[in-house]
């Protein structure tokens, strides 16, 4: 076990069995791989710590057709594109235009380019991958923070927020 203070995300890898993150208020992700390490009455350890460049990592989410990819949402305001085969364990990219911490992130299960992300800010913003300096949309429509963001497995264009 890692983490030191409460968890916060966990997203299983639809591309890798048994490969699964976690997220915690400590501003560390973990990636466990449970096909590796899982022993009858033997801890768990993560095969990959990565921590965040600042405060809590909020939620986390994979690429829904790249193994390798996951996004990370945090209290540092930021989302964060991680490469799992990145060597220096730093995000490859950093998509900065919420005004408060990113509550949720959530990649989108059939336009694997695209993410949406929740903030305190009361925004959700859609983004594109290719192009992280700018959003493509942004929704306004809460009265108060965004706490989840989640797009619809059998519509690109459908999106839940809570």
């Amino acid at each position: 076990i890692h983490h030191t203070k409460e968890g916060y995300g966990l997203a299983w890898n639809a591309n890798k069995k048994g490969q699964l993150l976690s997220s915690s208020n400590d501003g560390s992700i973990c990636i466990w791989d449970l096909e590796k390490s899982a022993k009858p009455n033997k801890k768990i350890y993560p095969i990959t710590i990565l921590k965040s460049e600042k405060g809590a990592v909020n939620d986390v989410c994979w690429h829904k057709s790249n193994k390798d990819i996951f996004a990370s949402a945090g209290e540092d305001n930021k989302v964060l594109l991680w490469d799992c085969r990145n060597d220096k364990q730093t995000p490859t990219s950093s998509l900065e235009l919420h005004d408060l911490e990113v509550m949720s992130v959530s990649c989108n299960p059939i336009h694997e380019n695209i993410l949406a992300s929740a903030s305190a800010d009361k925004s959700i913003l859609i983004w594109d991958q290719r192009n992280v300096k700018y959003f493509q949309c942004v929704l306004q429509q809460h009265k108060a923070e965004v706490q989840c963001v989640s797009w619809a497995p059998f519509n690109q264009s459908v999106l839940a927020s809570a």
